[in-house]
């Protein structure tokens, strides 16, 4: 049957031979390069299609060894040289520990690099600086990821990093990834005046150092920010220690549909209202995705909530930090139509005692289920369909009693709207707070019955990996099956950037 194909039908069917999910590896036993061992025809099908050849992920482990390095040089001029005039789609991965590569090596790549429409580099320093020596163009690019690899000694650190002076040959760039032991703020706040920012959509700055120091500050993500006016999403991690006062700004992003911070600081250096002012400083109408993460060694409360207007857009809220009740309060009250919320609850501070009362209260799921003090006052989240709960210690007072989370379920169950009922419920408790009555556990019974996902989990002690379905835990109730967040709901994609 193939063999009476004609062969532009056979070359359509062999791209879709090829992986979605990530670039084409040089394996023989993968597409493209498994399609020419299988006969003679197939072979000179899949040699003629350059849409077969136009993507291509190059890795050097630690286990190559010097000739397949000098093989793997010969296999990409042959292999982008099948790409013809083709945008091309590469990325670049050599492990720490992997043998000297050629400079040879780069200068084969980089010689088509006027076609690079996709560029991901996972390189040790002397690497980059190597690239930065050869200077290429890349009018075409418009998709950029720079990383460290995972296991090295390097201090790997953006003076070093040759993408400052690649930039303006770069005058394509929309998504721009970037993951560094150290950002230096000073250095990436001066490049305002050789490059501009205007075109990017999708950023990503990330630190991946335990350091307190190097760190995006807020000025310069508001100084960024101001210069991104179609960004599109946006994962930062922000240094909030020992600043006192962030700067007015009014920064507009109408095009903004996820954002994701990542918080550092400690308390007693940061100022209690510093987070707050630097997220009112940005307008973002359009955003559907919000999320704020403690990142490692970070101890400091939120004390004012930072949304300053209604965001009708919002469909999914993610917030792991310490806080008050009334600022969580007052954040969900700015989103009337929020589908998805996840909340860890690190507790609030009294004092600069971290973590003493639960964030989470029985007033404000009493508010969740349409019950309030005041008649007056509307139901916070009406359209709430997947609730996430991570209560990290056992430590803190005034937890949400069972009474007020089971009828919370039933009440926001008992909706008769589709679009406004609760379907799923994930929730992981502390080891030693599984104090469920034989009532309750029928009441939770009944609702799983009745169709709710439910899962009730508990960390073995010592362990604690919010929203990580593999981290450690006992069982209370969990479904066999319950879908990732992923599969819920579009909005939450956690990637900014193509899979490689």
């Amino acid at each position: 049957m193939a063999s009476r194909l004609p062969v532009e039908v056979l070359g359509e069917i062999f791209v879709h031979c090829l992986p979605t999910d990530r670039f084409s590896y040089i394996s023989a036993a993968q597409a493209p390069l498994l399609l020419t061992s299988i006969c003679q025809r197939w072979r000179e099908v899949a040699l003629s299609f350059p849409s077969l050849w136009n993507t291509l992920h190059i890795f050097l482990d630690d286990e190559i060894s010097p000739e397949e390095i000098s093989q793997t040089e010969e296999t990409i001029q042959i292999w982008l040289g099948r790409s013809k005039s083709l945008p091309l789609f590469i990325s670049l991965v050599i492990d720490s520990k992997a043998p000297a590569v050629p400079d040879s090596l780069f200068e084969a790549l980089m010689s088509h690099s006027k076609r690079f429409t996709t560029l991901r580099l996972v390189l040790d320093m002397p690497y980059f600086s190597l690239l930065n020596d050869l200077a290429p163009e890349f009018p075409a690019l418009t998709v950029l990821s720079l990383h460290p690899p995972e296991r090295t000694n390097d201090t790997l650190t953006n003076a070093g990093i040759p993408c400052w002076c690649w930039f303006p040959r770069m005058p394509s760039l929309a998504k721009f990834s970037l993951n560094l032991r150290d950002i230096d703020s000073d250095r990436i706040h001066s490049m305002h005046s050789d490059y501009k920012w205007a075109n990017i959509t999708e950023l990503e700055l990330i630190s991946g150092g335990d350091i307190d120091e190097g760190l995006l500050s807020p000025t310069t993500l508001l100084n960024l920010l101001g210069e991104m006016p179609r960004l599109q999403s946006c994962l930062v991690r922000v240094e909030f220690s020992y600043i006192s006062v962030v700067p007015k700004r009014c920064i507009s992003l109408p095009h903004l549909h996820t954002m994701s911070i990542i918080l550092r600081g400690r308390c007693g250096t940061i100022s209690t209202t510093a987070v707050s002012e630097t997220i009112c400083a940005v307008a973002f109408p359009s955003v559907r995705t919000f999320s704020v993460d403690w990142g490692p060694r970070t101890y400091f409360p939120i004390r004012q909530t930072f949304f300053s207007k209604p965001l009708e857009n919002l469909k999914h809220l993610r917030l792991h930090a310490v806080m008050e009740p009334k600022v969580l309060a007052e954040c969900l009250s700015f989103t009337p139509n929020l589908a998805i919320l996840e909340v860890v609850d690190m507790g609030c501070a009294e004092g600069y005692q971290i973590g003493e009362t639960h964030t989470l209260q029985d007033s404000l799921l009493a508010s969740l289920s349409g019950v309030s003090s005041s008649c007056s006052d509307p139901p916070l989240c009406p359209h709430l369909a997947v609730f996430r709960l991570v209560v990290p210690s056992h430590r803190m007072r005034q937890c949400v009693s069972n009474k007020r989370f089971l009828n919370f379920l039933q009440r926001k169950r008992s909706i008769q709207t589709p679009f406004s009922r609760l379907e799923i419920c994930d929730v992981i408790l502390p080891h030693d707070m599984a104090t469920f009555s034989d009532a309750h556990l029928k009441r939770l019974r009944k609702l799983r019955k009745e169709g709710l996902q439910l899962s009730i989990r508990y960390f073995k002690a010592g362990a604690y990996r919010p929203f990580e379905d593999n981290s450690p835990h006992l069982t209370l109730f969990s479904p066999n099956a319950l879908p990732p967040l992923e599969d819920i709901n579009a909005l939450m994609e956690k990637k900014l950037f193509i899979s490689f």
